[in-house]
């Protein structure tokens, strides 16, 4: 793993909690799914033709 000097988990984290009280009044899988694919890393691809 690559430590990013930009990530700033406190923040994150926020964001995180921040989605999760907007929609605590949606049907539980979708704010699931929102959660789920907030938290993953993102991940850029270089593809060279």
């Amino acid at each position: 793993m690559i430590y990013d000097l930009d990530w700033d988990e406190d923040a994150r984290l926020a964001e995180w909690q921040d989605v999760m009280f907007k929609t605590r009044d949606l049907p539980v899988v979708l704010p699931a799914a929102l959660l789920l694919e907030g938290n993953r890393p993102v991940v850029t691809a270089e593809i060279s033709l």
